[in-house]
């Protein structure tokens, strides 16, 4: 990864997970991830520890290259490839949080 942060080279990567939290207790959790020019946030969207159960369900999804201050969420939009993308990076974050070593907090 070096050369792709100090000379400017492309990543190999394809996603990078951004946030991954999660408080099985309460119920609430909060994941972020990027998959090419695309960024989903799904949860809530403050620290866990506010406890907003009724978030857990928040999406958004934002092309990042044209709307790089997350103004306009395209969930819900009819933009297809955004509607498939947004799928596609749901299934990974389930993955992720599949495999995620719980908190011993």
């Amino acid at each position: 990864m070096w050369p792709v942060i100090a000379k400017g080279k492309q990543s190999p990567r394809k996603e990078i997970v951004l946030n991954l939290d999660q408080d099985a207790i309460s119920g609430t959790w909060s994941a972020a991830i990027r998959v090419e020019k695309y960024k989903l946030i799904w949860g809530q969207q403050f620290l866990l520890k506010q406890k907003m159960a009724d978030a857990s369900c928040n999406q958004e999804l934002y092309d990042i290259e044209t709307d790089p201050y997350e103004k306009h969420n395209l969930i819900g939009s009819s933009d297809k490839k955004a509607t498939k993308t947004a799928g596609l990076m749901r299934a990974r974050l389930m993955e992720h949080f599949k495999v995620m070593v719980p908190s011993v907090n």
